[in-house]
C-alpha cells in the first residue's frame, strides 16, 4: 500500500480517521528507505532506537559525513517536548573516487542505517502516542553525475505503556 504525504493529508481533511498508518518504506529519489524503532512500545522514561535503513538505487551513492563540498547524509529528529534526543549514529562509510576527479571522499553504495537513540520522558503519559518526525537530507552521485540535494520526511509513532512493578519494561 503507498500512501503520499498530500493522500494522507486529504484524508485527515476530509475527516477520515487520523491513525492512517504511513508506510513503514517511504518514497524517495534515487534511494530506498525503511523506517523502524527497535521498540513499538515504551514505559516513560524508557529508551527507543529510531532507525532509517538507507538502500541507494543501483549505480547510485550517497555522501557520508565528512564529504566536503557535497551535502552528506543526515537525519534531524524534531523536537517532541516528551523526548530527549541522543547523538545519532551513522554505519562507516567508505572512501570512494568522486565523480569527475580522482579525489576520494566518504560514500555509502551499500544499504546503511542512521540510528537516533531517544529517550522518553518520565511525564509522558500511558496511552499517548508519541509521533515523532524527522527529515532525512541527502546527495547521490553516480560514476558521472553528482545530483542535487534532496530531503525526505520521515515519521515514527511510539505508543507510550504502564510502568510496570519494579520499573521493569
Amino acid at each position: 500500500m503507498h500512501i503520499s504525504h498530500a493522500a494522507l493529508a486529504l484524508l485527515v481533511i476530509a475527516g477520515f480517521p487520523a491513525q492512517v498508518q504511513l508506510p513503514k518504506t517511504t518514497p524517495a529519489e534515487y534511494i530506498s528507505l525503511k523506517v523502524t524503532s527497535d521498540v513499538e512500545e515504551v514505559a516513560p522514561g524508557g529508551t527507543v532506537e529510531l532507525s532509517v535503513e538507507i538502500q541507494p538505487d543501483r549505480d547510485m551513492r550517497v555522501f557520508a559525513l565528512g564529504a566536503s563540498h557535497f551535502r552528506p547524509v543526515t537525519l534531524v529528529v524534531g523536537s517532541h517536548r516528551d523526548v530527549s534526543l541522543r547523538r545519532p549514529r551513522y554505519t562507516v562509510p567508505e572512501r570512494q573516487k568522486n565523480p569527475g576527479d580522482n579525489k576520494r571522499v566518504p560514500l555509502y553504495d551499500g544499504t546503511f542505517t542512521i540510528a537516533q537513540p531517544i529517550i522518553v520522558s518520565t511525564k509522558a503519559k500511558p496511552g499517548q502516542v508519541l509521533d515523532i518526525v524527522g527529515t532525512l537530507t541527502y546527495q547521490v552521485c553516480n560514476d558521472r553525475i553528482v545530483y542535487p540535494e534532496k530531503r525526505v520526511m520521515v515519521r515514527w509513532r511510539i505508543n507510550v505503556k504502564e510502568l510496570t512493578i519494579g520499573g521493569q519494561d
